[in-house]
């Protein structure tokens, strides 16, 4: 067995444990295989960019929720709508019982100025870097790039952040090409300034290469990950869409080829 073999099945079993320890849920093999990659980016300080595409209740949230477990500190994850960062926060809290102290969650845009200000006193405290709990930040593009950037760029400049999650990003291509701007300004206001060595996670119930590489524009990177639903998950869409993006590189390697 190799020692990259033997590596991962730690991250594999690390995992695994805190599924059932924090959430009390038996995962799946690919959620376990997701998870495993972007923790071991975290420790092994290599930057995943992950786009994982998962059919509507296919468990992306214990994937996101027990890697922020895992690897502590603070996560930011991005909602394209405030009532899902709402939903999100609340189903996270509800889940972990009242004696698990490993992960909480807050709902960045309903805070208020006096909520901040006593949290950014939690961090700056000794109770804090005791502390192991993790902490995730709901958020909408708004709120990192408006009303609660000081903030997230006090997060950032203490390098608090640990793990960054993109939800639903074909409705971030689909809102930052026609009306909401603030997706634009995420790149320089976040992506751009944040620790480039933390894992990231973008999940989608649905993709093309249109929207893949939008959000590459978008966000400034490339995806360097990449999960697609197996075919006993797949939907005719999944099917569709997946053939598409075939179709689509072997017409590039084929323009590619001619060039040469």
């Amino acid at each position: 067995m190799s020692t990259n073999t033997i590596d991962m099945s730690l991250y594999t079993s690390l995992f695994v444990t805190r599924c059932t320890s924090t959430f009390h849920l038996t995962s799946r093999e690919w959620q376990v295989e997701v998870g495993a990659e972007l923790i071991q980016s975290h420790l092994d300080a290599v930057p995943i960019r992950h786009l994982c595409v998962c059919p509507t209740g296919g468990g992306k949230s214990l994937v996101f929720q027990t890697v922020a477990d895992v690897l502590g500190g603070v996560t930011i994850f991005i909602c394209p709508l405030l009532s899902l960062g709402a939903d999100q926060a609340k189903k996270l809290l509800s889940k972990t019982h009242l004696d698990c102290r490993s992960i909480t969650a807050f709902h960045l845009d309903e805070l208020s100025t006096d909520a901040i200000k006593k949290l950014k006193g939690f961090f700056q405290s000794a109770e804090y870097i005791k502390s192991t709990t993790s902490i995730i930040f709901f958020a909408s593009p708004q709120a990192i790039t408006k009303r609660y950037k000081p903030f997230i760029d006090y997060l950032i400049k203490c390098n608090l952040i640990s793990f960054v999650v993109v939800d639903e990003i074909h409705l971030a291509v689909h809102f930052g090409s026609s009306f909401t701007k603030e997706f634009l300004l995420l790149k320089d206001s976040f992506f751009l300034k944040v620790n480039p060595n933390i894992p990231m996670a973008f999940f989608t119930a649905t993709c093309s290469d249109f929207i893949q590489s939008s959000v590459e524009k978008m966000f400034g990177f490339e995806f360097n990950r990449s999960h697609w639903p197996s075919s006993s998950e797949m939907t005719p869409i999944h099917v569709k869409q997946r053939l598409f993006l075939i179709r689509i590189t072997e017409m590039k390697r084929r323009r590619a080829k001619r060039s040469h």
